[in-house]
């Protein structure tokens, strides 16, 4: 599609609605009857949280899950409610109060805090137990929970409305999910004796709704969704449900030359040209968030051509080569991943995690919904 140049763009990525509501419903369908929240941390991974939230509010997605206030701004009259992941700043807490977020008690001292906010302000606030049942970051240990919960529901100003937890590893690990499962189930029936009713539990996250089954049933209640809403997934591993990829970044070609046997292409001068070669540039580089490891391993594409990546990635450029696309021409579409080659292609060249592809998409790629 030529939406790109329309916006005088050198590279942008195509986010589209149509797949992204399908796969929130499929979502929705497969954890049915519990809740799903989408999470926006990270601004969407970079995909533009005020886009996404926009979109699913009208589809029934019960709530958002941030961790930067200034997302939660952008988002809030919506009207839909947003959960604070993470932790939270002391600074932070007089905002978090004021605005209703869904704040999250890591530790007793931000409980505190935020119960001393609540009285100054004279409201009650939604709290959720953050539990670090094994990721061994933010959050209180289960058996510190388990002797706080007095002292936490003493506390005034303090409305306790959920609890939550993480898995570290729930592909690569079912049975310490399992057991994460188990003892994070036993510090909810804890609570019921203490005469807590969460509204909100949860513990699975996209990998979790695919491989632990007994984190979309009871007692739970919701479960957070956020590489699978734009039908990515994180790792290998079982997929429980069918989901589209949404997401396309595109650029188009600047320039193309034909160079002799024996030339160089890039810094280092990493490709030597084995014969004559049509070179294509394109004009997006690791500043892009285009991996320095897919020379010689990975592919743009124009059409249906598969164009390889030669020559060491550049801050601005990439250079492919076009011995399969000799037609191509300056201003031709390149697709550089989307539809059947996956983001994950590029995580599995990095060594990293889709996520962190999506992040390291840098500001100069123009989002945009088709």
């Amino acid at each position: 599609m030529n939406s790109g140049k329309e916006f005088n763009a050198r590279a942008w990525l195509e986010i589209d609605k149509k797949k992204i509501i399908s796969n929130f419903r499929e979502i929705q369908k497969h954890v049915a009857p519990l809740d799903v929240m989408a999470v926006l941390k990270a601004d969407a991974y970079g995909i533009g949280a005020d886009f996404i939230a926009k979109l699913l509010s009208g589809h029934g997605v019960a709530a958002f899950g941030v961790v930067e206030l200034d997302v939660a701004a952008r988002i809030k009259d919506l009207g839909i409610p947003i959960h604070i992941l993470g932790a939270i700043l002391e600074e932070e807490v007089p905002i978090v109060v004021g605005e209703g977020y869904i704040a999250p008690i890591t530790d007793i001292r931000i409980a505190r805090l935020i119960s001393a906010e609540a009285i100054k302000q004279g409201k009650a606030a939604p709290c959720q137990l953050k539990i670090d049942s094994g990721m061994g970051r933010v959050g209180l240990l289960l058996k510190d929970a388990f002797n706080m919960l007095d002292e936490l529901c003493a506390l005034p100003g303090l409305k306790i409305v959920g609890a939550y937890s993480h898995f570290p590893s729930a592909y690569q690990d079912p049975e310490f999910s399992e057991f994460q499962v188990k003892t994070f189930k036993e510090f909810i029936d804890f609570s019921k004796t203490k005469g807590l009713a969460f509204d909100f539990i949860h513990i699975a996250n996209s990998d979790g709704i695919h491989n632990i089954a007994s984190a979309i049933a009871p007692p739970f209640t919701m479960v957070r969704s956020g590489i699978n809403l734009y039908g990515e997934f994180d790792i290998p591993g079982k997929r429980a449900f069918q989901i589209q990829p949404a997401l396309c970044l595109k650029s188009r070609l600047i320039a193309l030359k034909a160079i002799p046997k024996g030339s160089s292409v890039g810094y280092v001068r990493s490709f030597i040209a084995p014969k004559e070669m049509l070179i294509g540039t394109v004009p997006l580089g690791y500043a892009d968030g285009v991996p320095s490891q897919i020379p010689g391993h990975g592919n743009f594409y124009i059409g249906t051509k598969k164009c390889p990546v030669v020559g060491r990635v550049s801050m601005d450029l990439t250079t492919i080569s076009l011995e399969d696309a000799p037609e191509a021409k300056v201003g031709d579409e390149v697709l550089c991943f989307g539809q059947e080659h996956r983001i994950s292609e590029w995580a599995q060249l990095k060594g990293c995690s889709t996520y962190e592809i999506l992040c390291s998409l840098g500001k100069r790629i123009h989002r945009m919904l088709v």
